[in-house]
């Protein structure tokens, strides 16, 4: 716990949550590699709480995730963390911070060893029907949220060619070969007709994976999701897609299961999944090649923009 992280200092945040709450006891929680996150265990009533953290740099991250899972509250079909408090004051620590529910259950990405293949594809098409869910709530435009949509676009066209072009540009200032980039540059343009689609702007998690999706211990049954920190108001297969391009063992059965629960899916549904996938495997070579260039499967992500880059497939 950090030094100026006292007992008091967070028996003071929590009763911003309720005066009678006391505090048991608070423990670094897994993740938040930017941000600080906590496990607060409370007696009277018994519950655990989150508490993160943000410094001044990330501030517009808290205001983002207050007004997703805002948006998402109440929700039917839709279980996410309610926010309890937000404290931007520093009155009671020098760190702007919320506090908020802590879903009951694990990560996925953490029980699924232990759970079947028909118990693994149960869950994806659960996760495919509360997916469906957050997809209905709908913006004006088309961006990157933050506690609005940034620099909104009017149409998907323009935002995702915006987004090609910035990932490209990146691409190429990171030493991507320039064959693969050209590949990808003529893909675009021979395809971009399919952006054109998507005519009205979801709300999509853009980082639906295993690490954020929360099941139940017992049952093995999806709890909630969790991390709306990369959401965007897009194309809602720009969401599905990013969950298809995660590499992980036995993929093929997961988002088969996930499109299940999700249902009907529009008729150009797979040529457009194939794009916004270039995309993401664009973005997440730019990520690791600027943070750890020596990750051993990028030469893998090299390969997947390849293949989907060819427009023989």
């Amino acid at each position: 716990m950090p030094i100026d992280l006292t007992m008091p200092t967070v028996a003071a945040m929590v009763s911003q949550v309720s005066p009678s709450v006391e505090v048991q006891s608070v423990a670094p929680l897994a993740g938040g590699n930017i941000n600080a996150v906590f496990e607060i265990t409370c007696m009277k009533p018994p519950t655990k709480l989150v508490l993160k953290s943000y410094d001044d740099t990330n501030h517009w991250k808290m205001e983002k995730e207050v007004f997703v899972y805002g948006l998402l509250a109440n929700r039917q079909g839709v279980t996410v963390p309610t926010v309890l408090v937000t404290d931007a004051s520093k009155t009671l620590w020098p760190q702007n911070y919320i506090i908020m529910t802590k879903l009951d259950g694990v990560m996925l990405r953490e029980t699924a060893d232990a759970m079947s293949a028909e118990q693994i594809c149960s869950v994806y098409r659960e996760m495919g029907l509360m997916l469906k869910q957050v997809h209905q709530v709908r913006f004006d435009a088309f961006g990157y949220i933050g506690a609005r949509v940034i620099e909104p676009k009017t149409s998907n066209a323009d935002y995702m060619q915006c987004q090609f072009e910035r990932k490209l540009d990146e691409f190429q200032r990171l030493g991507g070969d320039p064959l693969i980039r050209q590949a990808v540059r003529s893909y675009i343009d021979a395809n971009t007709f399919l952006f054109g689609s998507c005519l009205s702007p979801s709300l999509c998690h853009n980082d639906f994976h295993d690490a954020n999706v929360m099941v139940s211990r017992e049952t093995g049954r999806l709890v909630g999701i969790l991390d709306v920190e990369n959401a965007v108001a897009g194309d809602p297969l720009l969401d599905i897609a990013k969950t298809a391009i995660y590499p992980s063992q036995g993929n093929g059965p997961k988002i088969e299961s996930l499109l299940e629960g999700y249902g009907e899916l529009p008729p150009d549904w797979n040529a457009r999944i194939r794009m916004y996938q270039l995309c993401h495997s664009l973005e997440l070579w730019d990520w690791i090649m600027a943070s750890d260039p020596s990750t051993p499967w990028l030469p893998a992500i090299v390969e997947n923009i390849r293949r989907l880059a060819r427009s023989s497939e």
